[in-house]
Formats: structure tokens, C-alpha cells, sequence
């Protein structure tokens, strides 16, 4: 996900736009080995079904972590995800790490092992809008309370930072925590004009014209410093949270982007580790968008995420399984603006230039249901698949599966009207 805030595109919640290189393919991949690669995979009462089903089965049989990568926004990809963690539970996996930031994420884990969990996050989000990312989706959030039943003590674990509507709710946070007097007064002001912003960014729909955006960075660390004298650990670390997500967005347009782009895969690497702690590594599904869990360097010229748990991985002897996950066509739920209601777009990986490599794979996909490539088979003689072109280098050494659904359709918002 170059850093670009989704506004333009579906890219505004996790603010990342990809930059389509060039592309050169050969005249005649193999055919003969893109086809010796495939299984036909479904979803057959929230089970992973088909030879595919048990291609991922044998894969996850001595895994540690596995990692989806996704593409956002459809209502497939979510129920594959449960059907995923349905067959990764009995091989004791007990924790998912998500896209969503790890403040928001304590109030998400309590949703989903609520049977009313949904109408208490309806309630939360018209309070705290553009403050969740993707899990205000019905069938994201149906994966999560999925897995919450299927494993009761089900371990939640928020890696990214918090999104570009949340400092109202962490001001919130913020004077739960009881500060001084100097940090309440400063905190009132702050959300006051958090509120206009707000409501300005909603008539535009902007993200720039929201208080994250907006907000000198001065004032984020005048926050931090009161704190320091008046409020507790846990307030402090609120307004770390706030200072380190407004610096991950203000950034995300001009020419710092790269690194921004980096500072967001750093603090992902070490939130995981503050989860971790001191503890063994548990198993654990990691749930992300597509560049972040690429083995090596990901497409957007970075060591992100999943790079660092391949690593982690090898460190102590530990496999890793990867799985990317792409609608072929249809349409998917998207960024409307800020404020705004979500709308619909085209899921159309045909149409994108970055994608151009997968046209043979497209062509060879079974023709009723999903197919499930088994990319590990192109490592040994690479070039002899005759695809040449540097991001099928990047999947083929960054994943190790690819799955191709032929239709996707958009996952609905739990409240349509509320960003």
C-alpha cells in the first residue's frame, strides 16, 4: 500500500497507493506449469473445501504463522479467512493480528465476544466515526466474531496505527484516565477543534481538512509533555499514539512518503513485539493488506511486516505460510471521503498495470469457482516460466500461494451512513 490517503482511492484508511512499474512479459509463459500449479478451492459451510483445502491444510500442518494478505474492501476474502482460521484452530492457533491500531483494537476484542457486539460498535461508531478500520464491515466483523466463538480467549492483536478520525476517540481515552487540570483543559481544546474539523472535513470530504492533518505537531508534543507531569502511564502512552499516527498521515503525500511508508512498518514490527513480550512465540494469523506481508522487499520498495516474521521465523527454526488473496473482477467497498458514506469501485485486477504478469494465470483459472496456485513450484527454475517481469519475482519469493476468485462483490458497511 506508496503512503497516499485513500481519499482518491481505497488506500484511505491504510493510506497506501502502489505506483505501476513497467511491465514486460514473455511471449509464451508455461503454460504446462501454471496449470500443474493449480487446485480448485471453495468455502463449503465455513470450511475450507476442494484439493486446494487440503494443499493449505498440509501447508498450515507445521506452521507458526500464517499470513493473508489481502486485497480489501470484498465480501469473499473475509469469509476465507474465517475458513482459514477454522482449520488453524485444532493446530492450536489462539491469536489474529489485524490492520487496525492497538487502542481501538482493545474495544474491538470486547465487540466481537459480545453477541450484541455489533449493536454496541454501532453505538461506539456514530460517536467515534472514522475511527475503525475495515471491521466496520459486516463480513470483516463477522470474521472476527467468528473466530471469537470458534476459540473462546480468542487474542486480538492491533499492530498499525490508529486511523485518521481517531483523536476524538483517544482524547476520550485521554480523560478517562483522570489527568490534571493543565492536560484536561489542553485536551478540551484540542477535541474542540478536533470537532470543527470534523465537521469541515465532512462537507469536503478531505482528508487534509481533518484536525490529524491539520494539527501542528507542537501541540501534539505540548500534549505529551503535560501529560508527562499530570497524567498516568496509560495517558501518556494515548498521546504517544496520537503523536506517532499524525506523524504516519501527514506524511503519506508529499515527499516524504517512503519514509513514512517505513515509520508505519516499524511501529507494526514493534507493536508485535510489545504483544510478544517475553512470551514463545505463539501461532498467530496475520491479516493484512497485500504489501505489507511480502517475504523480502514488497512493492512498494520496503521491508514491511511480513519480512520481519519470515525473519523471526527463521530465527528460532519457525515456518511461515503465505497466502495472498485477489478478486479477478467485480466490485468491492471503498473510501466515499472523509465523513462520508462508503461507496463502490470496480475489484478489477485485469485492469491493473501491476498485475499485467497475472494474465496467464488468469487465463488458466478453473472455470466455475476459486482457484488456488501453489507458488512454491516457480522457485526451482524461475526463468523457465517465462514470465518475466520483477513483481511475479516479488510473489513467487514473497508468497506462497495465490488465490484468484473469479467475482467479488463489495462487503457492506455494519452502518452504511457512517465512515
Amino acid at each position: 500500500m506508496t503512503i497516499a490517503v485513500r481519499a482518491a482511492s481505497a488506500c484511505a484508511m491504510l493510506i497506501i497507493t502502489l505506483a505501476a512499474p513497467s511491465v514486460r512479459a514473455a511471449d509464451a509463459p508455461d503454460g504446462t506449469r501454471i496449470a500443474a500449479a493449480r487446485s480448485p478451492i471453495s468455502i463449503v459451510g465455513g470450511r475450507l473445501a476442494g484439493a486446494g483445502g487440503e494443499v493449505l491444510r498440509d501447508a498450515f500442518a507445521s506452521s507458526q504463522f500464517v499470513l493473508l494478505g489481502e486485497e480489501h474492501g470484498t465480501a469473499e476474502i473475509p469469509r476465507f479467512a474465517g475458513a482459514v482460521f477454522d482449520a488453524l484452530a485444532p493446530l492450536g492457533y489462539r491469536t489474529i493480528a489485524v490492520e487496525t491500531g492497538p487502542v481501538l483494537t482493545r474495544h474491538l476484542r470486547g465487540w466481537i465476544a459480545d453477541p450484541n457486539g455489533t449493536k454496541a460498535f454501532s453505538t461506539f461508531e456514530r460517536r467515534f466515526p472514522g475511527t475503525t478500520a475495515f471491521y466496520s464491515w459486516s463480513d470483516e466483523f463477522a470474521f472476527l466474531a467468528g473466530a471469537a466463538r470458534r476459540v473462546p480467549g480468542l487474542r486480538l492483536w492491533g499492530l498499525d496505527q490508529e486511523l485518521m478520525g481517531a483523536p476524538g476517540f483517544l482524547f476520550a481515552e485521554m480523560l478517562a484516565r483522570h489527568p490534571g487540570r493543565r492536560s484536561r483543559a489542553l485536551i478540551a481544546a484540542m477535541n474542540a477543534q478536533n470537532d470543527a474539523d470534523y465537521a469541515h472535513a465532512s462537507q469536503t470530504g478531505a482528508p487534509p481538512d481533518a484536525y490529524l492533518m491539520r494539527v501542528p505537531r507542537a501541540d501534539l508534543v505540548r500534549l505529551q509533555r503535560s501529560l508527562a507531569t499530570d497524567g498516568d502511564a496509560e495517558a501518556r502512552r494515548l498521546a504517544a499514539s496520537l503523536l506517532a499516527t499524525h506523524d504516519i498521515y501527514v506524511d503519506c503525500c508529499n515527499d516524504k512518503a517512503n519514509e513514512s511508508n517505513r515509520n508505519r512498518a516499524i511501529l507494526m514490527k514493534r507493536t508485535l513485539h510489545d504483544y510478544i513480550g517475553a512470551a514463545p512465540l505463539p501461532k498467530v494469523l496475520f491479516k493484512f493488506g497485500e504489501e505489507h506481508l511480502y517475504r523480502g522487499l514488497n512493492p512498494v520498495n520496503n521491508y514491511d511486516l511480513g519480512n520481519h516474521l519470515y525473519e523471526l521465523g527463521d530465527t528460532d527454526g519457525l515456518k511461515s505460510v503465505g497466502i495472498l488473496a485477489l478478486g479477478v473482477s467485480g466490485t468491492k467497498t471503498v473510501f466515499g471521503g472523509f465523513g462520508k458514506p462508503w461507496r463502490t469501485a470496480p475489484s478489477d485486477t485485469i485492469g491493473d498495470p501491476r498485475f499485467a504478469y497475472l494474465a496467464p494465470f488468469i487465463a488458466a483459472m478453473y472455470p466455475q469457482g476459486w482457484t488456488l496456485y501453489d507458488l512454491r513450484s516457480f522457485r526451482s527454475h524461475f526463468n523457465g516460466v517465462g514470465i518475466a517481469d520483477r513483481n511475479f519475482r516479488m510473489l513467487t519469493y514473497g508468497y506462497d500461494f495465490l488465490l484468484l476468485i473469479p467475482n467479488v462483490t463489495p462487503d457492506p458497511a455494519i452502518d452504511p451512513t457512517v465512515f
